[in-house]
């Protein structure tokens, strides 16, 4: 049975993650309690749970708020990707099935022209599918950790049409090398992948009208 404190986390979690609680909002205990329907106790645990993610922030007489997006954020993000999204590929062409490739491509082929947040999750599922066949999993909780903070940016930054569209066309063309076996191909494109959506992020935040700080 899910507990109260595993209720509250979830919920203000996804709506963190989600922008329904954007970067830099302040999260009124008195309220969110009420509408989650949890007491004071779980919700708090829940809080610093968040806080540990690095998901909100506690602020002595202030109150709590959704963390911030920075550019330094975006920098590590994308440095902790850089280096590790390229391996992850090589690792998990040695294992992924021609049939789960071929299924998520035709997903994929099939959504290229369509724009949606349900598409975004769909776009997002290339990744967790090579994630989750590198048999590492060290490496799969570093991962699963950065895309939760990469989701965050993503429903941000791909409202913009241009944005969503140039993605998908990216992952498709990462699936195609990986369904001819092409694993320099398929590394080679998504670290240019990587690198247009690091430069499309920082592009977004700058021009963004949510809080962030420059460090």
């Amino acid at each position: 049975m899910t507990s109260l404190k595993d209720k509250a986390y979830t919920i203000v979690k996804d709506r963190i993650i989600n922008c329904v609680y954007p970067p830099g909002s302040v999260l009124v205990e008195k309220d969110i309690i009420e509408e989650i329907a949890v007491s004071r106790t779980p919700f708090r645990e829940a809080i610093n749970a968040l806080s540990k993610e690095g998901l909100v922030e506690m602020l002595p007489r202030k109150g709590v708020f959704v963390k911030s997006i920075t550019l330094k954020d975006i920098n590590d993000l994308y440095a902790v990707r850089e280096i590790n999204e390229p391996f992850a590929l090589r690792l998990a062409m040695q294992h992924i099935p021609a049939i789960a490739l071929r299924q998520a491509y035709d997903n994929m082929e099939r959504l290229q022209k369509t724009v949606g947040d349900g598409n975004m999750v769909e776009e997002e599922n290339l990744h967790r599918l090579i994630l989750s066949y590198v048999d590492n999993r060290l490496l799969e909780r570093i991962m699963d950790d950065i895309y939760v903070q990469n989701h965050r940016l993503s429903v941000l930054c791909n409202k913009d049409e241009a944005n969503l569209l140039e993605t998908k066309r990216q992952h498709l063309e990462i699936a195609k090398h990986m369904l001819e076996n092409d694993e320099d191909a398929a590394v080679h494109a998504m670290e240019n992948h990587i690198r247009s959506s690091k430069q499309r992020a920082l592009d977004c935040i700058m021009s963004s009208d949510y809080t962030i700080h420059i460090g």
